[in-house]
């Protein structure tokens, strides 16, 4: 295993967020989604971050908090799948930075094992290493993870998958997809009863009409959310590194919203901007269902 720090420290060391030090993060529950008004939102706390890598399969990155006794509670869980169901996660680091500072535990497909390319089965598997991992005794992760709390994300062919998995394995509580759906590919969204959100461009991105297809055509009441930008192609939403920053402003509040049904997650996200800093007119959410994830 190789660890690193998210700023370029040396190996097992740590960065501080933009706040100074490591604030510790509350109300992470064991089975579920936090009461509204126990934990802050999570892109005030930046937290320091680290990186490490696992060489065993499914080959992975993690990216976390680094000091886990800084943070209460069981940290949530995204599971990642990159743009062309490649093994290169490395742009997408943005988005792991902003949920790993606000208390989230991230396993990232990467390099190794001899394949170039993911399957469905590689994205279950980051699931099956971390629930069996944090139930061993001897795992510095053993009580620190919330494995009943899991999202499933990914980019364009990492989209189709996450789609994918979360009909396939109830483990998956909420999706987050960036410039993709389900329409390119086997998965079909009839059977997604969970929380989707999806981020795309103008109407030059390839994958805005087919997402705006998915979010018509879910089952009635699930929450759901198409995030767009005023122009951008598929390529500039799934590289760009501006949009990466805004897609990380925009996906941590979709993360608190569906993970602990924060009231200023979702107020986040209806600003007029959408995102903070960001240009107005520059992105636009259509919605529904939302409300119904607030913890009252």
């Amino acid at each position: 295993m190789a660890a690193t720090a998210t700023a370029g420290a040396p190996a097992m060391a740590a960065t501080g967020g933009s706040g100074g030090a490591p604030a510790a993060v509350g109300g992470v529950g064991g089975g579920g989604a936090a009461s509204a008004g126990t934990r802050p939102l999570s892109s005030t706390l930046k937290l320091a971050t680290m990186k490490e890598t696992k060489a065993v399969a499914p080959f992975f990155n993690i990216w976390r908090p680094a000091d886990l006794s800084k943070v209460e509670g069981k940290l949530p869980i995204v599971v990642w799948n990159n743009g062309a169901c490649s093994r290169n996660d490395g742009v997408f680091k943005p988005l792991f930075d902003a949920w790993s500072s606000g208390g989230y535990f991230v396993l990232s497909l990467a390099s190794g094992g001899g394949s170039s390319s993911t399957t469905i089965a590689d994205q279950k598997a980051l699931i099956d290493w971390v629930v069996a991992e944090a139930a061993m005794p001897s795992s510095p992760y053993k009580d620190k993870l919330n494995t009943d709390w899991i999202i499933a994300g990914g980019n364009s062919c990492g989209g189709i998958t996450s789609l994918g998995l979360a009909q396939q394995d109830p483990r998956v509580k909420a999706i987050f997809v960036l410039s993709g759906s389900s329409a390119m590919g086997s998965a079909k969204v009839s059977g997604i009863k969970i929380p989707v959100a999806y981020v795309v461009g103008g109407t030059e991105d390839i994958a805005r009409a087919n997402a705006e297809a998915d979010y018509k055509a879910f089952a009635d009441g699930i929450p759901a959310m198409v995030v767009s930008r005023s122009s951008g192609d598929h390529l500039m939403i799934s590289n760009n590194a501006g949009v990466m920053k805004d897609a990380a402003d925009i996906s941590t509040n979709w993360l608190d919203l569906t993970t602990f049904g924060l009231q200023g997650a979702l107020d986040a996200l209806k600003q007029p901007t959408v995102c903070t800093g960001c240009m107005m007119g520059l992105w636009t959410v259509t919605s529904k269902n939302l409300e119904s994830l607030v913890k009252k």
